[in-house]
């Protein structure tokens, strides 16, 4: 692959969308990729009694959507509706959410990350049964990311409703909330439950950018390899240049701390001072390390020679951006960047004569 092509596909790379979803309190503490925190959630606000103040707001907008997605015509309830989790069928198998209003019920499995592998011809023998005891129609739906039914053989009296399509019309159905209440908190925590919904909707492999990487793996894998070809070459200029200097007096080794991207650490025979050549897909905090992605940093041990890190500070002052102590080994570390069309193996090898220098 030549250079141009790279510059194309790099192009192609800047023009993506920037991607950063907004987290919530799912994303935090609450394990919101499995469907149990997302279904103790919607059940607490699909219950007309509980503190959220918003009586039938939720379940109303799944009537609604219902009716919509079927051949439904079901009456919206004005009276209080009750929302129960984890219901046991009779062979021990458990449903998500069991709606139930004055004159139905609705049976609700939610699903998160996981296939529609589960038993509903059992969760339809145990609504039949709800439905004969209480006289009353029982209605059944899957809330997936996708709201559409895997198997619609084996689930043929259920609704597929999705996450987006739930969010929507709780959405709008909470502007004429907002028009009859002043807001609390319960709507920030319902505004939540909307934005985790909307972000589940998303799947990884739908994601334009990941759908860029998949396209031009080939290509980026190559990038990729020769940043990393180019960092081991600069390393091999070093050493030889180093060994024809300094006679072989300089020692080297790779380290692994920006993985996968290597980092070379050089130093003379009594190591008081290490100079570290590394390379980091981030920037460094700070102004003058916007943009860079190369650095140069020198780790100095000061036990047996305190005046070396300021003679060698003192030296390197018009280079230095970061600088910090560390009490633990008695050691002060100096760091600035590196433009990437700069002399590397010339700046390293002047550093280490710097070095030399002082610790002779």
């Amino acid at each position: 692959m030549d250079l141009e092509r790279f510059e194309v596909l790099l192009n192609k790379y800047r023009s993506l969308p920037v991607i950063e979803n907004e987290k919530t309190i799912f994303d935090i503490g609450t394990r919101g990729h499995f469907e149990n925190p997302t279904s103790e959630v919607i059940a607490f606000f699909s219950t007309s009694t509980e503190q959220h103040g918003m009586e039938n707001l939720f379940g109303n907008s799944i009537v609604q959507l219902i009716n919509n997605k079927s051949n439904q015509d079901l009456s919206e309830s004005s009276l209080p509706i009750m929302c129960t989790r984890e219901v046991v069928t009779e062979q021990n198998k458990r449903i998500d959410l069991v709606l139930e209003f004055s004159d139905y019920f609705i049976i609700i499995e939610v699903k998160v990350g996981h296939g529609q592998v589960n038993p509903f011809k059992e969760y339809e023998r145990f609504g039949n049964k709800l439905g004969k005891e209480f006289d009353k129609e029982v209605l059944y739906a899957i809330l997936s990311p996708s709201g559409n039914i895997d198997n619609p053989s084996v689930a043929e009296r259920w609704v597929g409703i999705s996450f987006e399509e739930l969010k929507n019309t709780v959405s709008r159905n909470l502007h004429t909330h907002f028009m009859l209440k002043t807001p609390d908190k319960w709507v920030f925590v319902l505004r939540d439950l909307l934005l985790h919904m909307e972000n589940l909707s998303v799947p990884n492999n739908k994601n334009p950018n990941f759908s860029f990487a998949l396209e031009n793996m080939a290509e980026i894998s190559s990038v990729w390899n020769l940043l990393i070809d180019g960092l081991h070459d600069l390393n091999k200029q070093i050493s030889n240049l180093c060994e024809e200097q300094f006679e072989s007096t300089v020692y080297s080794k790779k380290e692994t701390w920006f993985k996968p991207l290597p980092a070379f650490k050089y130093w003379f025979e009594n190591k008081q001072v290490e100079v570290i050549l590394f390379s980091t897909p981030k920037a460094m905090k700070g102004k003058r390390n916007e943009g860079k992605f190369l650095y140069l940093q020198v780790y100095i041990r000061k036990d047996n020679n305190p005046a070396l890190f300021c003679n060698i500070q003192d030296a390197l002052k018009n280079k230095t951006v970061d600088f910090w102590e560390d009490n633990r080994d008695n050691s002060s570390t100096l760091r600035w960047p590196l433009n990437y069309d700069a002399d590397v193996v010339a700046e390293v090898v002047s550093v280490l004569n710097i070095v030399k220098s002082m610790t002779e």
